[in-house]
């Protein structure tokens, strides 16, 4: 359904419980349905390219996720809960966010934060990445680097 003029999902999307990759992007959609968050076997889920605001809470029930993109949004913030999922790859830039959540400090799997083109004045630890590889804050108001090392 990529490229489209989507303006919503149906809730009956949670329903595809073997799906494991979705593509949503270049769209027009202001939210997606928490129903979405039923999809256990998803690993990718692209949402970038679209109009929204917020994302569920309930998407720390996507236990297979492991690549998330939400460029190119109109996001200013994340659910706590995004912490506590098994991310490799992660892709918030271009929205409008200002700050992250500390729990994405905490994501021991995460190779790849993509955060430029925000508002981000502060950065949360990433001590507790072990995996990381590649962080990009290009284009941000931060006025101190991320913490990286043990604490």
């Amino acid at each position: 359904v990529h490229d489209n003029q989507l303006i919503s999902l149906p809730s009956a999307i949670g329903d595809l419980s073997e799906l494991m990759r979705l593509v949503i992007s270049h769209n027009q959609l202001p939210s997606i349905p928490a129903d979405i968050c039923r999809l256990g076997k998803l690993q990718y889920l692209g949402l970038e390219h679209n109009q929204l605001t917020h994302l569920p809470g309930e998407i720390c029930q996507l236990h297979s996720l492991e690549v998330l993109n939400v460029n190119n949004n109109k996001l200013k913030s994340l659910p706590d809960s995004l912490g506590r999922l098994s991310l490799t790859q992660l892709n918030i830039s271009n929205n409008g966010i200002e700050s992250l959540p500390d729990a994405i400090g905490s994501m021991p799997r995460l190779k790849e934060l993509e955060a430029s083109h925000n508002r981000l004045t502060t950065l949360p630890s990433f001590a507790g990445c072990s995996s990381l590889q590649r962080l990009f804050f290009r284009h941000n108001r931060l006025t101190t680097g991320p913490q990286v090392g043990k604490e």
